[in-house]
């Protein structure tokens, strides 16, 4: 019976291996697929076959006695090896997909036996090679056990697949026009808070030093709530209104010649990037060398969530066990671990590129840094693990789910929608808070580096440094980004510094900045003319010139965002005065929008808008309204409002977006998530 029940499983789980219908798109990873699906499909039939003959080899089971010495445990074992892949195309067997917040892994894993004994009493005879009285079943039984540990010898041999840094490529000589042109340095830090001090202690204080010798603004807004359009406004200078990525989802439409980065390297700059985040991947236009190896989560990630999620591995350990191990088994340690500390392999790869630019005396550069570390899950590394934060400060009613962020954030996010739970879900917000600036803490220490290294090399430079967007921490009873457009989510910083030798403005701006500044300003450095007058045209300012204040000052920001669940939201703010409405589309799409207003505060008197004057507001905030009207019609001349026209998310893109948060709806959790068990910290989110 042993021998048979392990033999089934062995040949499906070999089934399953070879064929790797479940991870199809993972292609790189087929070899890692292979060895986790057998030792884990193995090791536990083996102590199911050990369970089964302990339990059925009594007396008061003859009638199972009898029928296992014909080798009906073969297709037992069988069906046990085969569930994995059964429970893709049998939704009700998948247990992650389905509604069962309060069951532990062990009653999943009692669903999951139930084929496997149910196949157990009532198959037929197996076949002849199988059955205890022939030879060959000792070969049968014996042949996934060696397939399983040839593969993972040549696992140990070939090593982990890691993505290796693309290669810039070698220097052409000097273009006599960029002579004297200074090099370009763009910092992106993703869902830094403008708010990142904790009383005495600045989580940054290289800002502040940079700030004694450059010129910052105490007001940045972003065009966004969300990654990539936010980035569309710093990388290519344009409004909200200006394309139709109002989310995530909608993804990089803007044309490749409207990326600055392009503009650059045709007028001679060479160009590198690096970035952490794979919602930035659409903007490796213009760039040699564009480092997304450990941005481009792709088949790691896949492989993680499959190979930790609906296995037998996944059904006796536990998710988070599972992933732990999965982590270990691909030999994913220190810089290579996406999060924590994804910021150190970020600065090692910049700090190379850096190095081989600076080579070329008489090439300006551009070099274009994007840091994830601030971007949950806040998972900080133990050199700055619990400065801030104890895990005691988290309610007890988290405790439980305090190592899966995803389902912890969503806990919390509907705790916050109920004034019964509000108050600890606060609380638990708080702690979140501790996490994130243990995050940035660290984030600081790898920024040092990398400006360190800019000074070093001696070369006149222009260094900006900003973010895409803030975070909510239970302001306004919501949480993470990609919702709402208030001060805590479109509030970033800006510094911006001259570096050996190259000038710059000094001190504190009076007026607000935005986004859509930094490509102007850094056309400005660089020579490069920017066309102006169309809607594909730079609005931003060059922030380089003093005699920009005056419009600064008077200018109108606008904001938005999209989603499925509220449609259309933008903001428009202007010195004291913020409007937010919703752009609603009329159901004739030939027929412009309408403008719903909604929210209006006096940012003065309330700088956390906690107070609606709307019913009270009068002609002061016309032109705001104005400007969400015009919005509206500009977005309708482009065909925003025509579902026909988008391009659909590939299967794949809205997972990852699930798993980093930027969805309406999060995706339901595994049951597993609400063990209580003690284990490894998760992976990204929104």
């Amino acid at each position: 019976m042993f021998r048979a029940f392990v033999s089934g499983a062995g040949l499906a789980a070999l089934i399953d291996a070879v064929l790797a219908l479940r991870v199809a798109a993972v292609k790189g990873l087929r070899l890692e697929y292979f060895q986790w699906a057998m030792f884990g499909t193995l090791s536990v039939a083996i102590l199911v076959a050990i369970g089964l003959k302990l339990v059925l080899g009594r007396k008061r089971y003859s009638g199972w006695q009898l029928r296992l010495a014909d080798g009906q445990a073969f297709w037992a074992g069988v069906m046990m090896g085969l569930m994995p892949m059964i429970s893709v195309y049998l939704p009700f067997l998948e247990v992650r997909k389905l509604p069962l917040f309060q069951l532990n892994r062990y009653v999943c894993l009692v669903i999951w036996m139930i084929p496997v004994l149910l196949v157990l009493r009532i198959a037929p005879k197996a076949p002849r090679f199988v059955r205890p009285q022939y030879r060959r079943s000792n070969v049968v039984f014996l042949l996934p056990i060696l397939v399983a540990v040839l593969s993972y010898g040549y696992g140990l041999s070939v090593g982990p697949k890691l993505k290796p840094r693309p290669e810039l490529p070698a220097a052409a000589g000097l273009q006599t026009e960029l002579a004297g042109r200074p090099d370009i340095v763009l910092v992106s830090l993703d869902t830094l808070r403008k708010d990142i001090q904790r009383g005495s202690i600045e989580l940054l204080p290289l800002l502040g030093e940079l700030k004694k010798t450059g010129w910052w603004s105490e007001r940045c807004l972003s065009t966004s709530n969300q990654t990539v359009p936010g980035h569309i406004g710093m990388l290519a200078g344009l409004e909200q209104d200006q394309h139709i990525v109002n989310q995530n989802s909608e993804l990089l439409a803007t044309p490749d010649s409207l990326l600055f980065a392009t503009q650059l390297k045709e007028h001679g700059y060479r160009t590198a990037g690096v970035i952490s985040n794979a919602m930035v991947n659409g903007f490796s236009a213009g760039f040699e060398a564009f480092d997304n190896s450990r941005a481009d989560y792709g088949e790691r990630y896949h492989f993680m969530r499959l190979a930790s999620g609906s296995t037998w591995f996944s059904k006796v350990y536990g998710v988070r066990r599972a992933t732990s191990m999965v982590e270990k088994w691909l030999g994913l340690t220190g810089a290579e671990t996406l999060p924590p500390g994804m910021s150190a392999y970020t600065t090692e790869s910049a700090l190379q590129y850096l190095n081989q630019l600076v080579k070329a005396p008489n090439r300006p550069f551009h070099l274009f840094v994007h840091y994830m570390d601030a971007h949950s899950p806040y998972s900080p590394p133990a050199s700055t693990m619990e400065r801030f934060s104890k895990a005691s400060d988290l309610p007890e009613p988290y405790r439980k789910v305090r190592f899966d962020n995803r389902l912890l954030i969503n806990r919390i996010r509907a705790d916050l929608d109920s004034e019964q739970t509000r108050g600890q879900a606060k609380q638990a917000a708080s702690h979140l808070r501790d996490l994130y600036d243990e995050e940035v803490l660290y984030l600081g220490e790898q920024l040092k580096r990398l400006v360190d290294g800019v000074q070093a090399s001696g070369r006149p430079t222009l260094l900006i440094i900003t973010s895409d967007h803030g975070e909510f921490f239970g302001e306004h009873n919501l949480m993470e980004h990609s919702r709402e457009l208030y001060n805590e989510i479109v509030d970033v910083p800006f510094v911006m510094v001259g570096v050996n030798g190259f000038q710059v403005p000094t001190g504190e701006s009076p007026n607000i900045v935005s986004l859509t500044d930094v490509v102007p300003t850094m056309a400005a450095a660089a020579g490069v003319g920017l066309n102006r007058g169309t809607n594909q045209s730079c609005r931003g300012l060059n922030l380089l010139d003093p005699a920009n204040a005056e419009e600064m000052a008077h200018r109108i920001h606008l904001m938005a965002w999209n989603s499925n669940a509220h449609g259309l939201i933008a903001a428009a703010q202007r010195g004291q005065w913020k409007v937010i409405g919703r752009i609603v589309p009329n159901q004739d799409l030939n027929e412009l929008p309408s403008l719903e207003r909604m929210e209006v505060y006096n940012l003065d008197l309330d700088p956390k808008e906690a107070n609606n004057v709307i019913a009270d507001s009068g002609s002061e905030v016309d032109d705001l309204w104005q400007r969400l009207e015009d919005a509206g019609g500009s977005w309708h001349s482009q065909d925003a409002f025509d579902s026909s026209k988008r391009q659909d998310l590939a299967a794949q893109d809205r997972d990852l977006m699930h798993h980093l948060g930027y969805a309406d709806e999060p995706p339901p959790p595994s049951n597993s998530d609400v063990e209580s068990h003690a284990a490894t910290s998760g992976k990204l989110t929104d």
